[in-house]
């Protein structure tokens, strides 16, 4: 489920993600592949002279193992998003950010007194396709 919401967003509602620190161009969707049985977002964003755009990952399946813990939490940090999408970490920590764009994007997180909260678990049993 959380598969096809995604692919439904992403790009025709949802092509760029913020990057957390503000006055950055922000991380552009490249495309959808697939590396086994699990679905990749491909996004770049200039290096910082503008000269190179670097590619990178963000494992599908892994944001639903963080989906899953989110269900337990209040908030999401930074260490939890290394435990459970380190590959999408192996990329380099700008995953956290495009991970956290798409949480925000879904009403799932919002920042607030300077942290991710957890704004909604229906969200997130809604994004995973979980029968109440």
């Amino acid at each position: 489920m959380i598969e096809q919401a995604l692919k439904k967003a992403i790009p025709s509602q949802l092509n760029s993600f913020r990057k957390l620190t503000p006055g950055h161009d922000p991380y552009y969707f490249t495309s959808w592949t697939a590396e086994g049985n699990t679905s990749i977002l491909r996004y770049w964003f200039w290096n910082k002279t503008k000269t190179k755009k670097n590619n990178k990952r963000v494992f599908i399946n892994e944001v639903e193992e963080l989906l899953n813990y989110l269900l337990g939490a209040k908030n999401i940090t930074r260490s939890d998003f290394q435990k459970y999408c380190p590959r999408t970490l192996g990329d380099g920590p700008c995953g956290f950010a495009v991970t956290l764009r798409i949480l925000e994007y879904f009403h799932i997180i919002e920042f607030a007194d300077g942290e991710y909260l957890v704004k909604s678990t229906e969200k997130i049993h809604e994004l995973l396709g979980d029968q109440k």
